[in-house]
């Protein structure tokens, strides 16, 4: 279709032709004459001649933190063996919004400069997943009297997940082992009774497990193993439900409760991270499936007061809720523990998320009221570590 240009040219020559013929005036003739046939001559070539690109985006699917920004790439390629005229390229955003670059010319196929690379940054500071494309390409030709879009799916998104916070002792670092690691591994409840045999002792293995007849025997400690544990893996349960479900405290609240659930993966947990919703990641034990917890906390949305989850005896429970009433009412705290059987409850202060300093932790229940206070102020389950005897 014709551009600004091509229009105004048009409309021009058109008021010439009027003129001309009114006055007699051949001159005039000939220049409408000449501007319609160059407005024509561009659209009919960009109908008969379009360029032709290939469009393919790099890392279609790219994993991100919120707060960051990551590199969007496209590779735009020229399918056609002449160059093609300077375009524009534009890729579509959520909320109808488009980031548009201009490229030069681009040569032929057979040319080593068929191919460009074409990259702008994208900014990620919420929680969300951003669908990108479809891409659009407009070309105009030399004297910019007529364009053609041509639309390119070239599908990509961008999760961005929650912010998290390290928790200490969780993952395997370099370095000397702390006084006091932290260990999930009691959430997953008690060890059975049922006696299993004996292995050797290993650095940070339980005083209180040591056989002491047998070390006796063989010169070296060995501890007692038991049948494994009775529940069969960690549950993170996020509350989406009012007033839960504002989306600051969504947000705040879906850091922690990924927080806690890639960490419990990392040190070797049978991980889920699930909503009241219903919605669940499913049971995980493999550390490289931290990325399915990250895009699951990054698609979490509010939901109704109805919960959709069923409790499981057979896991352990940490609900991790913005509900302010936990703070104030005691029987309204016991309530939700009861209700989902947790083993530890995490609520958190989103109002004033960030500005006091005064977390509580109490038999079973944690109370945040900032970031970088879950590390600090989670129970651990210390352990006992001896020499050499």
């Amino acid at each position: 279709m014709p551009t600004r240009a091509g229009w105004a040219l048009a409309l021009t020559a058109g008021l010439l032709a009027v003129v001309g013929q009114s006055l007699a005036v051949v001159e005039f003739s000939v220049l409408a004459i000449t501007g319609l046939v160059a407005t024509a001559a561009s659209v009919i070539a960009r109908v008969v001649a379009p360029v032709r690109f290939e469009i393919e985006r790099r890392d279609a699917s790219a994993l991100v933190e919120a707060g960051s920004s990551t590199d969007v790439v496209l590779d735009v390629t020229n399918q056609r063996r002449w160059p093609s005229p300077p375009v524009t390229v534009s890729d579509k955003l959520p909320n109808e919004e488009h980031i548009a670059v201009k490229l030069a010319a681009v040569a032929g196929r057979n040319h080593p400069m068929a191919s460009m690379a074409l990259a702008y940054r994208l900014a990620t500071p919420h929680r969300r997943v951003l669908q990108l494309g479809p891409v659009t390409v407009e070309h105009s030709g030399s004297l910019g009297l007529a364009r053609r879009r041509s639309r390119y799916q070239a599908a990509g998104e961008v999760v961005v997940h929650p912010p998290l916070e390290l928790l200490r002792g969780m993952v395997q670092v370099s370095g000397p082992v702390p006084d006091q690691p932290f260990d999930l591994h009691w959430l997953a409840g008690p060890r059975s009774d049922e006696f299993d045999g004996l292995r050797a002792y290993a650095p940070g293995d339980d005083l209180r497990s040591v056989h002491w007849p047998s070390a006796a025997r063989h010169d070296e400690l060995q501890v007692r193993q038991y049948r494994p544990r009775q529940r069969s893996h960690l549950r993170v349960v996020l509350d989406t439900r009012p007033p839960s479900h504002d989306m600051t405290a969504l947000d705040i609240t879906t850091s922690i409760a990924a927080s806690v659930a890639q960490s419990a993966l990392a040190a070797g947990v049978m991980s889920e991270l699930a909503t009241t919703s219903g919605d669940s990641t499913g049971p995980l034990q493999r550390r490289h499936q931290r990325d399915t917890i990250l895009a699951f906390a990054a698609r979490v949305l509010p939901s109704d007061e109805d919960v959709h989850l069923r409790p499981d005896p057979e896991t352990a429970t940490v609900l991790v809720t913005a509900d302010p009433q936990v703070t104030h009412d005691d029987a309204h705290r016991h309530c939700l523990m009861t209700e989902f059987q947790t083993s530890l409850l995490i609520s958190v202060d989103a109002s004033r998320w960030g500005t006091v300093d005064q977390a509580r932790a109490e038999d079973r229940w944690l109370h945040l009221t900032g970031p970088g206070q879950l590390d600090a102020h989670i129970p651990r389950q210390p352990r006992t570590r001896v020499g050499r005897p």
